[in-house]
C-alpha cells in the first residue's frame, strides 16, 4: 500500500489545517493512475488505496489540469475512474485469494457428507490437519472400481472476488487443473500418497490470476 504522506495533497487554507483533497496523477498512452508525479511502476496505485481515496474526493491531474472524478467503479480485480472527456484510468490489478475450509455437512459429496470421509479437519497456514476415514463402496466418487476405495478429502473454497473461477490442482495424482462448479465450490480427492500428494489452488477474476498456494498433506492422519 502507498503512504499517504507521499501523496500531493489540497488543503483548505495557508495554515495547511485541513486536506481538502488528496491529487492522483495520470498520464498519456497510460492506463494507470499514480500516487506521485514521477508516475513510476513503484507508486502505480493499489486498488485498496485507489477505492479508499475515491471515497474521500480525490482529484486527478491530467496533463497539467486538475479534474474532479465524474464517476468510478470499485468492484472486481481492479477500480476505474472517469474523468474529463471520457478519460479513464485503473489500479492496479488486485491479486484474486482463496480461503481453503471444511464443507458443512448438509452439503452432498458425491453421495457422501463431510462427516462420513473427514474428522477434525483444520487448516493452518499451508498444511491441511485431521482424520481421514477409510471408506468403501463410493460409488459417487468414480464409476472405476479401484477408486470407490481408500481415503477422501473434502475441501471448499471461498474466493476474493466472490465471482472468481477457482482452480484446484492435485499433485502427483490424477487430477489436473480443475476449474470448481458453483454454488458449493467443493472437492473430494482421493489421497493415496498423503505424504507426496499436494493441493495447489490459485483464482482468476476479471482476467487477473492469483498466487499458487499449495497446501501441504503429510499432516493428515488416515484412519485404520
Amino acid at each position: 500500500m502507498n503512504n499517504l504522506k507521499d501523496f500531493n495533497k489540497i488543503y483548505a487554507d495557508a495554515g495547511e489545517q485541513e486536506v481538502k483533497a488528496v491529487i492522483l496523477h495520470g498520464k498519456r498512452g497510460d492506463n494507470y493512475l499514480y500516487s506521485t508525479p514521477e508516475m513510476s511502476e513503484s507508486v502505480k496505485m493499489e486498488k485498496e488505496d485507489f477505492d479508499n481515496l475515491m471515497l474521500k474526493g480525490a482529484k486527478i491531474s491530467y496533463d497539467g489540469t486538475i479534474y474532479t472524478p465524474k464517476n468510478f467503479a470499485l468492484s472486481g480485480a481492479y477500480s476505474t475512474v472517469t474523468f474529463g472527456d471520457s478519460i479513464t484510468l485503473q489500479s492496479k490489478p488486485k491479486k484474486p485469494t482463496v480461503t481453503v475450509i471444511t464443507p458443512g455437512d448438509e452439503i452432498d459429496l458425491l453421495g457422501k457428507v463431510a462427516s462420513d470421509l473427514q474428522e477434525g479437519i483444520r487448516i493452518e497456514g499451508n498444511a491441511i490437519y485431521g482424520t481421514l476415514h477409510h471408506i468403501t463402496g463410493y460409488t459417487g466418487f468414480s464409476s472405476i472400481e479401484d477408486e470407490q476405495e481408500g481415503y477422501y478429502l473434502a475441501t471448499k473454497y471461498v474466493p476474493d472476488p466472490s465471482d472468481g473461477d477457482v482452480h484446484v490442482l492435485k499433485t502427483n495424482g490424477t487430477v489436473g487443473d480443475k476449474v470448481l462448479s458453483r454454488p458449493d465450490l467443493t472437492m473430494v480427492s482421493i489421497i493415496t500418497n498423503k505424504d507426496i500428494q499436494k493441493l495447489q489452488v490459485y483464482v482468476e477474476a476479471d482476467g487477473v490470476k492469483g498466487d499458487t498456494v499449495e497446501y501441504d498433506l503429510s499432516h493428515l492422519i488416515l484412519e485404520e
